[in-house]
């Protein structure tokens, strides 16, 4: 019977010190996750910005080579974002 309720008490310890384990690489977790959420909104935002920069500045000169500087522009940064993402996962 003493045997037993050690066992209890042994397997509530573990039980206690692995919850604030879990409760610290959570909090972790949801830190890098709201850091990563902010910095990608604020990239795709810098992103749209210099391509209207690019956009407005070649507007002046032909609104055609504009166009398509601009999504050339585009497809390049979306290209070289999934060859970086596609690069990380391996």
């Amino acid at each position: 019977m003493k045997s037993l309720s050690l066992f209890v008490v042994h397997l509530a310890d573990l039980v206690e010190a692995e919850g604030r384990v879990l409760r610290g690489e959570a909090a972790r977790f949801l830190t890098a996750g709201s850091v990563l959420i902010a910095g990608a909104t604020i990239g795709l935002a810098g992103a749209g910005f210099m391509l209207t920069a690019i956009y407005v500045g070649l507007a002046r000169v032909n609104v055609e080579l504009a166009l398509v500087v601009t999504g050339l522009f585009a497809l390049g940064t979306g290209g070289l974002l999934i060859w970086l993402a596609r690069r990380a996962t391996r």
